[in-house]
């Protein structure tokens, strides 16, 4: 058994308490055990952590190492949906199944946001790399793993919420 499959379906059972809360279109896990693309709305926070939509702070402690294939795949995937139709060979096959209905939302996403200025990379979860990417007027938030053959397999994006006032 590959390992990478293994991991994502990990992925995908830390997604699922995050999934159950979405409205559509829903996540899905393909038969090969690779999680759709989606937005999410808490998918983000650490286990555990309550239900309302936080940004993601600095973590106290050094992050994991990043996945050194991620973020050249986070950059070619916005790069994609600036320069058009998104590219399905830059996706597992059951992710490539899913854009088509998540590609409006993310160019949604996108739109207006400027320049890319930063990706940082904000840590790991179940084998996926967790990005705030850093634009001229916004910033927003991606998970991210790629499969054996360096396809994006695990792929969830929202805008960055807003940070809660300072009590």
């Amino acid at each position: 058994m590959k390992p990478l499959p293994t991991i994502i379906g990990l992925a995908a059972l830390a997604f699922a308490s995050a999934a159950a809360a979405q409205t559509p279109p829903a996540q899905t896990v393909s038969a090969k055990g690779e999680v759709a693309a989606a937005t999410l709305p808490n998918a983000f926070a650490a286990p555990g952590a309550s239900a309302a939509p936080a940004a993601i702070a600095p973590a106290a402690q050094p992050p994991s190492a990043a996945d050194p294939r991620t973020e050249p795949a986070l950059r070619a995937v916005i790069a994609a949906v600036r320069a058009g139709p998104l590219d399905p060979a830059l996706f597992s096959e059951g992710v490539a199944a899913q854009m088509p209905t998540q590609e409006p939302p993310l160019r949604a996403l996108l739109d207006g946001k400027g320049a890319l200025v930063t990706i940082v990379h904000r840590g790991q979860r179940n084998g996926a790399d967790i990005y705030q990417a850093l634009f001229e007027n916004g910033d927003t938030q991606w998970v991210i793993g790629v499969d054996d053959a360096g396809k994006v397999a695990v792929f969830l994006f929202r805008e960055t919420p807003p940070q809660p006032p300072a009590s």
